[in-house]
């Protein structure tokens, strides 16, 4: 399966996932809202922080389904 057909399903079943950030060590755990392939980019809301990021796909290590992973751990 094409990784762009992958998000839209994680978006379709409102998934929990994790993206890991190329920038230092950080990670953003929450439910893709849009994935703009003419951009590049996708929007990101983190459940923890109650926050909406805006991210493009060059600032993006990987996106990976949580799979049942807890928080904090």
């Amino acid at each position: 399966m094409r990784q762009l057909e992958i998000i839209q399903r994680w978006i379709d079943e409102n998934q929990l996932v994790v993206i890991s950030l190329l920038e230092g060590d950080r990670k953003v755990i929450g439910r893709i809202l849009h994935y703009d392939s003419k951009n590049r980019a996708c929007l990101v809301y983190e459940d923890d922080g109650k926050s909406v990021h805006h991210l493009a796909l060059t600032e993006i290590q990987s996106i990976k389904r949580t799979d049942g992973m807890k928080k904090g751990g």
